[in-house]
């Protein structure tokens, strides 16, 4: 086959001649991988929508002609990813709905202990260590700290490998380290642990310019925690609160490396946009909700290879910041509009 792209669509006469077996086991597990659990269809729902006009496809001239077994396999997988891209996009589209209307406000329960020892207890930190000589200091040190919360709340500890922030809801935040085998809620990778370090140092700098302003920051629990169903269950690694008095600032705030984001219409970055839908459902004058992603791939590497790159100031307006940009914590409190007197516009 030869010659430039063109567009075109999934021929009605193709439809009979697909394997609908391997299409129909195929978007089962795709919907339980996704935890579309009240998502209903039929062969002839997914019929209809190859049939539709909802999609187009640029390809070769030929790519639906059919001359042996391997072609046909190749069409089919062709018709499940037009399937799989209609069923996120329809899903998406009501569940978000769907959250905007039954969203509620309601104050933050008592972190539950990160160490306990009955099952029942709620969420825990669970360490694995191997029982090696040479981690017996480390082994003891553990067990100690785990009933001894004033150690932990002591910012020169050096016995877990962790990160120490005194506005933190919970202690201690754990870091991933090879002197543990393994931790489960897993522990910061360093796109986070630099967040909470560069966080901290800002306001250690600064204390003048928050003196009544209240902030709090919570590590995100992964699929129990707060997430966003309309984009694939996302839950943003972190929570930051920015109290004054009754008014408050809700921030959802994710670190993490942008490689394979699709630009700025990608999703995660325009929850930006999307929580301020959610926030007027909410109905709360007070309470406003922000999204940011603080990315630790830096913009040079980012839009590296791009023929028309959006500008950093693009990024920066759609509230994605860059890690290795050292004034981000400043443009970041900039963007969220705080009058740092200690009022909020």
């Amino acid at each position: 086959m030869g010659g430039d792209l063109e567009e075109t669509k999934l021929p009605e006469e193709m439809i009979g001649l697909l394997n609908w077996h391997e299409i129909l086991k195929e978007i089962s597990e795709y919907k339980m991988s996704r935890g579309y659990w009240n998502l209903i269809y039929d062969r002839k729902a997914l019929e209809d929508i190859l049939l539709s006009d909802t999609y187009k496809i640029y390809a070769l001239p030929g790519i639906f002609v059919v001359k042996s077994k391997e072609d046909l396999e190749r069409i089919t997988n062709v018709a499940l990813m037009i399937t799989k891209k209609y069923i996120d996009q329809f899903y998406r589209k009501y569940a978000k709905s769907f959250e905007t209307k039954y969203m509620k406000y309601e104050m933050l329960k008592r972190q539950k202990p990160l160490f306990v020892f009955e099952k029942d207890e709620g969420y825990s930190y669970t360490i694995q260590v191997k029982k090696i000589p040479e981690n017996k200091a480390l082994i003891e040190d553990i067990k100690k700290l785990a009933r001894d919360f004033e150690t932990l709340s002591k910012e020169d500890l050096k016995t877990l490998p962790r990160v120490y922030f005194a506005k933190h809801l919970y202690l201690p935040i754990l870091l991933q380290s090879k002197a543990i085998e393994r931790i489960s809620p897993s522990g910061l990778v360093d796109s986070e642990r630099e967040f909470i370090q560069d966080l901290k140092n800002y306001l250690r700098d600064n204390k003048e310019k928050f003196a009544n302003v209240e902030i709090y920051l919570l590590r995100n629990f992964p699929r129990s925690g707060i997430g966003f169903f309309n984009l694939s269950g996302f839950y943003p690694d972190f929570i930051m609160w920015l109290k004054n008095g009754k008014k408050q600032k809700i921030i959802f705030i994710d670190p993490k490396g942008l490689e394979h984001t699709k630009g700025l219409d990608d999703e995660k970055i325009q929850l930006s946009v999307d929580v301020k839908e959610l926030e007027r459902g909410l109905g709360k004058k007070d309470v406003v909700l922000e999204s940011f992603i603080l990315s630790q791939t830096s913009y040079d590497k980012l839009v590296k290879g791009r023929t028309t790159p959006e500008p950093k100031e693009e990024y920066i307006k759609n509230h994605v910041l860059f890690l290795d940009d050292k004034e981000w914590p400043n443009k970041f409190f900039e963007l969220l509009v705080v009058n740092l007197g200690g009022r909020f516009k």
